[in-house]
């Protein structure tokens, strides 16, 4: 199912919070990007809903989980390949997987190696991980027309299996300033416009 949310790089701001009802979000949500989760404090509720990162490192995410699952904050992680994303769907902690496709290299002979399969969206489902298409990886392939339509056919296939285990979806360009947020209505229209090739 498409949420109505929209995930904002950087804090807090009046701006933000006065404009994304108009829209058309229902809820809004202030990401700090980290490299470690040593950069994760108490202290930043007040500015931050939450934090993106963006690792590869399974043991530091796994070593981590034990000691986050009762904070409440948003974590989002970037997907890697197969098993990275397998694992972290396995966690408590991780709220979001961002484009588990990205990192994928090549396709079976009999299916796409999206970097998701119906393994990974049980785990999601078990522990309520919601999957994010971040739209600026497409636009930065818009040139690549190759990559850019082996892309599009891997996250036609991790919409699939997302609704098929009723996952919540997010599309989102990560916008860092107010004049860079897209209408969900825009966003919504693209999500669709996947969906029915």
């Amino acid at each position: 199912m498409l949420k109505k949310d929209l995930i904002f790089l950087g804090k807090k701001t009046e701006g933000v919070l006065s404009k994304y009802k108009t829209l058309g979000f229902e809820n809004v949500f202030f990401i700090k990007k980290i490299k470690s989760f040593v950069e994760v404090k108490e202290k930043n509720k007040n500015k931050y809903d939450g934090y993106l990162l963006d690792t590869k490192n399974t043991e530091e995410l796994l070593k981590t989980h034990y000691k986050l699952k009762d904070k409440k904050f948003l974590f989002l992680v970037c997907g890697q390949d197969e098993d990275f994303n397998r694992k972290i769907s396995g966690t408590t902690f991780v709220t979001h997987l961002i484009n588990p496709e990205r990192l994928t290299k090549k396709d079976h002979m009999h299916y796409r190696n999206s970097g998701f399969n119906h393994i990974t969206a049980r785990f999601c489902k078990e522990n309520n991980i919601a999957l994010i298409i971040d739209l600026n990886e497409l636009k930065n392939k818009i040139k690549k027309k190759k990559e850019l339509s082996l892309q599009l056919g891997r996250i036609k296939q991790n919409i699939k299996i997302a609704e098929k285990f009723k996952l919540n979806i997010v599309v989102t360009n990560f916008p860092k300033k107010v004049s860079e947020i897209e209408s969900f209505y825009e966003l919504r229209d693209f999500f669709d416009s996947i969906k029915k090739d």
